[in-house]
């Protein structure tokens, strides 16, 4: 006779494991809602592993540098809005840690130069251009230091070059610069006083003629002056001007208002002087010429040359007439004062068209400029044969980074930081914030009602009276105010510590404030469940009280545990990131930490900001739901024909 087969481990896991849990998938497949949830979220556990396998070292950590995203552009969009009709400009980042040309010589200098080439393909500005310079030698030979020189020129698509930087690199002797510069560090890098000078020359920009008159000083005047307003122009929009066609319209500012002020004021004169004898009738005279002379700006279409001519007459006309008054006292001392007021002014009004754009509206607009762009990056030292080998090779790496203006699958945030890999970093963090608190709360809940229901007594009415207290108490705050406390406490262990501290303290809060609600549905159910014959007939068997629970109890309360755990996972996840929409920051890359940095800015316009964390936050909350509305119809059977 054959002897009774053990079971093996397999055998076990398959009997109490996994046969249980393909009874459970099955049942949830007969429902749309447990098909359409399990499919959600078996993509969201997915993307948690794929996040988890491939999640850099230290992002956790460094997510929150803006140092780690320098390199990015900010607030792009993704790069497939260029499917929509949105020009894009593609970013680059090159990186050279060798010469492009051998170490040469010429004019007495040693010379290394690093080509690097970026092609513009659609009408778009790039957000801007950064230049790193890495491990660059400065060397002390002898007592002597020999510093490098860099320079950095663009040669554009149209042929035009574009001076960008020029400069001694000084620090001090022997030694190696880590980093010499970015945009960042160092936000006048780039010569702005170049750049615009380099576009002046290449597209000829002057005043007109018809505008400046053929006053040659006048016409340099109004070249420094267009030189100026692109200098400001360059330092608020670099990239559109280095990247671009400039154009620039120049028309002439209305002069009415002053002329009519000055002339007002000469009106007024004229009208208090009384005629007592002949000087006083020139000096009367002379003013009113001077006037007309003034009035006469008005008329017609002036140059500024003529504009000037007339003034500079005017004021010499009223400087003499005011000698003449004051030597023969022609006029009183309020009248001499007057008109020593309005001289002023004409003379200040003389020097504000010669030095600023006052007679001038000057607009300058830029047009993307697609093509090949070279930059150059040189690197000279003072030719020493000594310095040959060391400079040879005068940087670690010369990094030059073109920031698009578009970037990745879902664009960036205001530090530049991809919001694709903080979306795809966030989705474990969230689950593992839900689940965890999930199950807890529903183990806390499942073990105080059974228990409470099963024993009765006074262990009933501690667990009951506890539950009702905990149920009573608002969590909000209290999640609030905890967070806040260990964000304070653990400041000063470093951001994982921190973070992880005030995620575990969420956790914890909405364990202890979440398990009251179930407990007292099971403990209804226990107590329902207690007065079956079967569990007499248990009791009379002499089953222990362990046995009938985990044997009679507890498998009948188990699947509304599950639909409870379901149901109360998309909870955790909203608190953690309402926490953190409201200010409560724990430091990791989760969708709430997205939203609340988008709230911090104000920038609401920017979709790629909002809607990617709220739609994860919605579909994984929905895949739990539509899995509870399941699991409800599993438990439930006469919710099976709804």
């Amino acid at each position: 006779m054959a002897g009774k087969k053990e079971l093996t481990l397999a055998d076990k896991i398959s009997l109490k494991l996994i046969r249980p849990m393909k009874n459970v998938i099955k049942d949830l497949l007969r429902y749309w809602t447990g098909r359409v949830g399990l499919v959600i979220l078996l993509a969201l556990i997915g993307i948690s592993i794929y996040a988890m396998v491939a999640l850099p070292q230290g992002f956790v950590a460094r997510w929150e540098s803006a140092s780690y995203w320098d390199e990015n552009p900010q607030w792009a969009p993704p790069t497939w809005v260029s499917a929509f009709g949105f020009p894009v400009a593609e970013g680059s980042i090159i990186s050279k840690t060798m010469p492009d040309e051998p170490l040469s010589v010429e004019g007495g200098r040693f010379i290394v130069r690093y080509v690097g080439v970026y092609k513009l393909e659609q009408p778009a500005f790039p957000q801007d251009l950064v230049l790193k310079l890495t491990g660059l030698k400065i060397a002390n030979i002898s007592g002597t230091i020999y510093v490098p020189h860099v320079y950095l020129y663009i040669k554009r698509p149209d042929g035009s070059l574009i001076d960008m930087f020029e400069s001694d690199i000084v620090v001090g002797g022997n030694e190696t610069i880590g980093f010499v510069a970015t945009r960042d560090t160092k936000p006048d890098i780039y010569d702005l006083w170049r750049i615009s000078s380099s576009l002046v020359s290449y597209y000829n920009f002057s005043i007109p003629v018809d505008i400046v008159g053929n006053n040659v000083t006048l016409q340099r005047i109004g070249e420094s002056i267009i030189i100026s307003r692109l200098r400001d122009e360059v330092r608020l929009k670099r990239s559109a001007l280095v990247f671009g066609v400039p154009s620039i319209t120049v028309t002439k500012r209305d002069q009415t208002p002053m002329v009519q002020s000055i002339s007002a004021s000469l009106e007024t004169l004229i009208s208090q002087i009384e005629i007592d004898n002949d000087q006083v009738a020139m000096v009367k005279e002379r003013l009113i010429e001077s006037k007309n002379s003034l009035d006469s700006l008005l008329e017609g279409d002036k140059t500024l040359t003529e504009y000037l001519a007339t003034l500079e007459r005017v004021s010499a006309n009223l400087t003499q007439t005011w000698k003449i008054a004051f030597a023969d006292l022609l006029l009183d001392s309020k009248q001499l004062s007057d008109l020593e007021s309005i001289i002023r002014s004409i003379n200040r009004y003389i020097e504000q068209l010669y030095t600023t754009d006052a007679f001038y509206e000057i607009k300058i607009t830029s047009t993307p400029l697609t093509g090949r762009y070279e930059f150059n990056v040189i690197i000279t030292y003072t030719a020493k044969e000594e310095l040959r080998d060391v400079v040879s090779i005068p940087a670690s790496e010369v990094r030059i980074i073109v920031k698009g203006n578009a970037y990745g699958m879902l664009g960036t945030d205001d530090l530049g930081r991809d919001l694709y890999q903080v979306l795809i970093y966030g989705t474990p963090i969230a689950l593992a914030i839900g689940l965890t608190t999930a199950i807890i709360t529903t183990f806390l809940g499942v073990f105080a009602g059974i228990t409470s229901g099963y024993y009765g007594g006074f262990i009933d009415e501690v667990i009951q009276r506890l539950a009702d207290i905990i149920g009573n108490i608002p969590t909000l705050p209290i999640l609030i105010i905890l967070a806040q406390i260990a964000q304070t406490q653990y400041a000063a262990y470093g951001t994982e510590v921190r973070a992880l501290m005030t995620i575990l303290t969420i956790i914890g809060v909405l364990i202890v404030f979440g398990w009251g609600g179930l407990a007292i549905t099971v403990r209804a159910m226990t107590l329902s469940i207690k007065e079956e014959p079967y569990i007499d007939a248990a009791k009379a068997l002499g089953a222990s009280n362990s046995r009938i629970i985990f044997k009679h109890i507890f498998p009948q309360v188990a699947m509304y545990a599950s639909a409870s755990l379901v149901a109360s996972v998309p909870g955790a996840i909203l608190s953690e990131a309402g926490l953190s929409v409201l200010g409560i920051r724990h430091g990791w890359p989760t969708w709430g930490a997205i939203l609340s940095r988008a709230r911090d800015t104000g920038r609401y316009d920017i979709w790629w900001w909002i809607l990617p964390p709220g739609i994860m936050l919605s579909l994984t909350s929905l895949a739990f739901i539509l899995l509870g509305l399941a699991v409800e119809k599993i438990v439930e059977p006469r919710l099976r024909t709804l």
